[in-house]
């Protein structure tokens, strides 16, 4: 259903803002196409990297952790956020807990297909 939603608002307000990403005294606006266009990018990079698997997502929150939350969702991925304040030895017990979490591929497309071999930014 998320999915189905993102689609639609990329065909049909693909220039409207889908978010504000603060960068100094300036909000810069995000639209629903660049934003579906990062997580394709980021889909096809955890396609590469954790086909099937189970991605920890570490970081503040920002418009690059809500972009590969959604990445992670969109493969089928099992998407464990991480805390940034988590000690090296907590990272250690969680990673090492991976295979307790189930992952479930659900074969959902990317918005947009990147070319054979590398991610593309259009």
């Amino acid at each position: 259903m998320l999915f189905e939603a993102f689609k639609n608002l990329r065909e049909t307000r693909p220039h409207a803002p889908a978010f504000l990403v603060t960068s100094g005294d300036r909000a810069l606006p995000i639209s629903w196409r660049q934003f579906t266009d990062d997580i394709a990018v980021v889909s096809w990079l955890i396609d590469q990297r954790a086909p099937r698997g189970v991605v920890g997502v570490i970081g503040e929150n920002s418009y690059e952790w809500i972009t590969a939350h959604a990445a992670g969702l969109f493969c089928g991925v099992t998407v464990v956020p991480l805390e940034v304040t988590l000690s090296p030895a907590e990272m250690s017990a969680i990673s090492a807990r991976k295979n307790s979490f189930e992952p479930s591929r659900t074969n959902v497309t990317d918005f947009s297909t990147p070319p054979s071999g590398s991610p593309s930014r259009t």
